[in-house]
């Protein structure tokens, strides 16, 4: 892996300094505030767009673990698309704009390029997912009395691994794929295949497919199943990431 650290150093360096850092960070903590907001007055919101109507519906009085559902609603929606879009331009990007070129002409080594690809890929929506769940936590804190956080970090840890494994297969679609574009494609479409096949119960319960349902579930502050689809997660993850070094260094640049 020659070369790791100072294509990691050079990834890490070039967040800092492009949109990246911002789009990112900008939408978690968006998101980590609006959520709980919403929760707390989505009677109100509701209300108001339908006057005298909302009587006859009987809304519930909002609660803290409405405000962790939405979070976990955004992290399996909004922002996996948003790592989709992180990991499809992390190789693809830099081999259709030839920049890949010049530094992969030193003696340097391919899996080194890639595995900085999805470790700095990984920094970037590990330290968002932590600043948007403390964010949630502080406003949730705020306008709701008797809020618990144990529910909500527990649904960030097990959608930690979810980024995880759609980085990873977005990222062997960057490698195999030209341009950005169609590696976010291939990498969304993946997503929405193990979304269909997490209505399949066995597939839910014993596969990666059930990540987002153990998210949603742990957020709602009840105790799911989760040894299999976090287990059989991190073992498909590694695979990926294996397997798109390999496609790497068969590529030809």
């Amino acid at each position: 892996m020659n070369g790791y650290l100072a294509f990691l150093r050079k990834d890490l360096v070039e967040i800092t300094r492009t949109w990246r850092i911002w789009v990112v960070g900008l939408l978690f903590l968006g998101l980590g505030v609006l959520d709980p907001v919403l929760a707390r007055y989505s009677k109100q919101i509701i209300g108001s767009a339908l006057g005298s109507e909302l009587g006859q519906l009987q809304l519930p009085d909002p609660v803290w673990a409405d405000a962790w559902a939405q979070w976990a609603k955004d992290l399996t929606q909004t922002l996996v698309i948003m790592v989709c879009v992180l990991a499809a331009g992390s190789v693809a990007g830099e081999t259709s704009s030839g920049t890949a070129v010049m530094p992969l002409s030193k003696p340097v080594s391919r899996t080194g390029f890639v595995l900085a690809k999805f470790t700095s890929t990984m920094v970037l929506t590990l330290g968002a997912l932590v600043l948007g769940t403390v964010v949630a936590c502080l406003v949730t804190g705020i306008v709701f009395d008797g809020a618990q956080y144990a529910p909500v970090w527990r649904a960030a840890a097990s959608w930690a691994v979810l980024a995880g494994l759609v980085t990873a297969w977005t990222l062997v679609a960057s490698v195999r794929l030209n341009g950005t574009i169609a590696a976010f494609g291939a990498g969304f479409g993946c997503y929405l295949l193990i979304s269909i096949a997490a209505i399949w119960p066995a597939a839910r319960r014993l596969s990666p497919a059930g990540l987002a349902s153990v998210v949603g579930q742990f957020a709602s502050n009840t105790n799911p199943s989760w040894q299999w689809p976090v287990v059989t997660g991190v073992l498909a993850m590694i695979v990926l990431v294996w397997l798109a070094c390999i496609l790497f260094g068969r590529r030809e640049l």
